[in-house]
Parts: C-alpha cells; structure tokens; sequence
C-alpha cells in the first residue's frame, strides 16, 4: 500500500475534485488548482486560501478519489 495526498478547494466537487495532490517542481498552489480544472474566478474568490489536504492509503498503482483520511492545512502557495 502506498500513501497519496489528496486535496478539495471550495466546491471542487463541481469541478471534479477531491483530486490526488501532483504539484509540478516550483508550482504554486493556485497553479496546481487552475491545471486540475479548478476556475481562475474561484481562485480569485480566494478558493486557494481554504483548500482541504489529506493523505490516505491506495493500492499500489491504483488512485482512489474521494477517500479521506486525516485533514492538514494549506493555503495558496503553500504545500503541506
């Protein structure tokens, strides 16, 4: 079993999230949403500021949406 980290801005489950935590090397939070599909006009109504992060068990190989485990903060540029 591997651990994967997972995140969920404000109403991302319209915008399909929670989504597993991939950060580019050097990319903001912000960024991460907006490449995840998450909206610039949600980004600007300070949906980066309130972002949910958990870190959960998966199979190896395998990414399970959804599944929460124990909560850690975040908030725009900043990586758990």
């Amino acid at each position: 079993m591997a651990k994967q980290m997972f995140y969920d801005p404000p109403a991302g489950w319209r915008y399909g999230f929670p989504k597993p935590y991939k950060p580019l090397p050097g990319e903001l939070l912000d960024e991460t949403l907006r490449r995840d599909g998450y909206p610039q006009f949600e980004i600007n109504n300070r949906g980066a500021y309130y972002v949910r992060f958990w870190e959960s068990e998966v199979e190896d190989g395998e990414v399970q949406e959804g599944v929460e485990g124990s909560v850690e903060g975040g908030g725009r540029g900043e990586r758990p």
